[in-house]
């Protein structure tokens, strides 16, 4: 797994934690496909995606590659 994206366990449930704090857009658009497919691994709608973005410098590119990661 990409050391910004990791599972952690909430009252039972898996919670992937994508973390892009104070990545640069360009970091930002390499991190986050990479959870996509632990998502689609998993039943549709059992998984919750948390993102952390304090900081992040991000530009339409990466504002792109994360809605299209989100669909998943």
């Amino acid at each position: 797994m990409s050391d910004g994206i990791r599972f952690i366990t909430h009252q039972g449930k898996p919670n992937l934690v994508v973390d892009l704090s104070n990545c640069s857009a360009t970091q930002a658009d390499e991190i986050w496909p990479h959870g996509a497919p632990f998502v689609t691994a998993r039943p549709k709608g059992s998984v919750l995606i948390l993102g952390d973005f304090t900081g992040a410098k991000l530009d339409k590119k990466a504002f792109t590659t994360l809605k299209e990661a989100t669909v998943f």
